[in-house]
């Protein structure tokens, strides 16, 4: 009993510290900005076009310095939005595809990462953005490569920030969403953050915390024999 124990405890501690590791550096937020840029024309109905070209670049994660770099961030292509305008509101009431995708590369592979800003609102000329567009919604599935594991931002919130004040047709984002045929071109922003503690961490911690005292127990049992 005694060994079981003892090796049981051993097992949990090993699993602690080394399942989190395994598939490289947990990722619980990340940001990019760069050569990632957009073409967008207003189809009317509110239907309104992006055509992304170009490659993103992950300049932060978890806050600092990637550890290993470069890391590469691609878009959709085309990204279609049906948004619905009230006053400065702008809310997205359709997308396509859905889910979006990004596509995170560093150079151990590649990491998909899918999210949903449907139902989200943006201020279109009174925020902090009054020459693009920012929606923030949902990350709903995140892969992993060798050097980074994203798959703790699942549930959390994916930013895309449409930013730009080159338009025909219009002078700003308010007139471009009023206008068919405008065309609006501009850069992508993007960030992505973690909404709660990764479930598959808070488990090991648990179990290993729980190997931790197993062993200290059986240490004192043996230290009193």
């Amino acid at each position: 009993m005694f060994r079981r124990s003892f090796l049981f405890a051993i097992a949990a501690s090993a699993l602690l510290v080394g399942g989190t590791a395994s598939a490289g550096t947990l990722v619980t937020s990340d940001s990019g900005f760069g050569a990632s840029s957009f073409n967008a024309i207003n189809l009317g109905g509110g239907t309104i076009r992006f055509t992304l070209t170009g490659t993103g670049i992950v300049n932060l994660i978890n806050g600092n310095t990637p550890p290993v770099t470069p890391i590469f961030a691609n878009f959709d292509p085309v990204i279609t939005l049906q948004l619905t305008v009230a006053g400065d509101d702008v809310t997205v009431s359709g997308q396509t595809p859905n889910p979006l995708t990004k596509t995170f590369t560093d150079p151990s592979g590649a990491a998909p990462i899918t999210f949903s800003i449907l139902g989200t609102t943006n201020s279109a000329i009174t925020g902090t953005n009054p020459q693009g567009l920012n929606f923030s919604g949902k990350v709903l599935t995140a892969g992993t490569t060798a050097n980074y594991d994203y798959t703790p931002l699942i549930g959390g919130l994916a930013q895309i920030a449409f930013l730009g004040s080159d338009f025909t047709g219009a002078t700003n984002a308010r007139q471009f969403l009023a206008n068919t045929g405008a065309t609006w071109t501009g850069n992508l922003t993007f960030t992505q953050i973690n909404a709660v503690p990764e479930p598959a961490s808070m488990a090991l911690l648990g179990i290993g915390l729980s190997g931790l005292l197993t062993f200290r127990r059986l240490v004192r049992r043996v230290a009193t024999a």
